[in-house]
């Protein structure tokens, strides 16, 4: 399967589970009072399939999508649209009823015009009509999962070891079988795909993995940052990114696996993927997923997504003055900081106290690519940060992945699955090198 092709099909999936509970949608939206509640999916999910029938159902979907079954030469226009379809109604619009009802039809509305101006819904197009489509796409998507008897996962994980890098050598240093069995048992929600389950289990097996190598080895560890490439991508170079391109889900996406990034890590509905999450030991607890499930809902992903990075931050600051204040002394942003960034942080301070208010300390006005030029610095590197981080490609490649994450939560944008994996594993990582030191 083509590169390019896997990537469209990613977008096509996406649009589908970034959507949340449709009853908020009714409730947060004041067209919709005449609307149909069945061909609105607002009864229960599995007697609307039934009603419609799996196969016009899946039709229905697919022509709200303009997705062809041939994937024609349009596939392109048609994932960007299906995919800006899903940050419409990811976001606020699915903001629970309790923070205000009229502040988040309010954005709803705001955001399905945007949405018109950006070309994914025709300018005549009604609201009602708009959210029709993406729950049906939504049912659709949702329809393709099933649950499996743990035996036959573990039947299908053993034909399919050859293909998998990390989950294969992790589960044989943890017991083999009883491993992998033991992390299947615990899955509840639909995550096998019917139509290819050998896929599901590979990605199930390399996110498991995944969450055992963070917690389990020296977080920059050469073999398992070798090995983690395989599944995350290659970003050890310097690169440049355009921070109003990555706002935008469709080109982070892109970017992804322009880089290497397994897509299919992610494609599972998102309370399964929230399962995985804590399994994996990735997220300790079902922190943010309540008794309805309503814990995967774009606006709290994102929320999520937000309070990681920033107390990654704090952390990543009090850590770079200690050990530089350790090693060089309290002059040590004077003569070791790269040339130029004293004087932006200074800069910010002054305009902040201008506009009233309170200063902070000078490294609190860092921006988020300033960390990992103080680290790589060379003389720094060498002085410092060498012994806690190994190879300084490997630190540069950490801070790399996270930062369009970080772009897009600062922009309050659709936070993806992609997007809250890659958080998820290079938060924890940087978290235990550096508490390490």
């Amino acid at each position: 399967m083509s590169d390019l092709f896997k990537r469209e099909r990613k977008l096509m999936d996406e649009a589908r589970r970034l959507l949340g509970p449709t009853h908020d949608l009714r409730a947060l939206t004041g067209g919709l009072q005449d609307a149909n509640p069945a061909a609105l999916g607002l009864t229960d999910k599995r007697a609307l399939i039934d009603a419609l029938g799996a196969q016009d159902l899946v039709a229905t979907a697919l022509r709200h999508s303009h997705i062809s079954s041939g994937m024609d030469a349009q596939l392109k226009a048609d994932a960007i649209r299906a995919k800006m379809m899903a940050d419409l109604m990811g976001s606020g619009a699915l903001g629970r009823m309790a923070q205000g009802v009229e502040a988040e039809k309010l954005r709803t509305e705001q955001l399905f015009g945007q949405a018109k101006l950006a070309g994914v819904f025709a300018q005549d197009m009604k609201m009602a009509a708009a959210i029709q489509a993406t729950v049906r796409a939504d049912l659709a998507y949702q329809s393709k999962f099933m649950t499996v008897a743990v035996q036959d996962a573990i039947r299908l994980a053993a034909t399919e070891q050859s293909k998998m890098g990390l989950a294969f050598e992790t589960f044989r240093k943890a017991g083999g079988d009883a491993a992998l069995i033991a992390a299947i048992g615990e899955m509840r929600s639909p995550w096998l795909r019917i139509d290819d389950a050998a896929r599901s289990v590979r990605a199930f097996s390399e996110v498991v993995a995944i969450g055992h190598g963070v917690a389990s080895s020296l977080p920059f560890d050469e073999q398992f940052a070798s090995t983690l490439r395989q599944d995350l991508g290659d970003w050890r170079d310097p690169m440049s990114v355009n921070i109003e391109a990555v706002s935008d889900p469709v080109h982070r996406t892109e970017l992804y696996a322009d880089q290497g990034y397994q897509s299919d890590l992610t494609d599972f509905p998102a309370p399964a993927f929230d399962q995985a999450m804590v399994i994996a030991g990735l997220r300790q607890e079902l922190d943010a997923i309540d008794a309805e499930g309503g814990g995967g809902d774009g606006l709290q992903r994102a929320q999520r997504t937000f309070g990681l990075l920033q107390k990654l931050e704090v952390a990543v600051r009090e850590f770079i003055v200690t050990v530089m204040q350790s090693a060089i002394g309290d002059n040590w942003m004077r003569t070791h900081l790269p040339q130029g960034m004293l004087d932006s942080w200074t800069g910010k301070r002054e305009a902040a106290i201008r506009a009233g208010s309170a200063p902070g300390a000078l490294i609190d006005y860092a921006d988020f690519t300033d960390y990992r030029m103080i680290i790589e610095k060379s003389q720094n590197w060498n002085l410092v940060f060498k012994p806690i981080f190994g190879r300084v490609e490997d630190v540069r490649e950490s801070f790399q992945r996270l930062f369009p994450v970080r772009i897009a939560t600062m922009h309050a944008r659709v936070i993806t699955l992609d997007d809250e994996l890659l958080a998820l594993v290079e938060v924890r990582r940087i978290h235990r090198a550096i508490r390490k030191s």
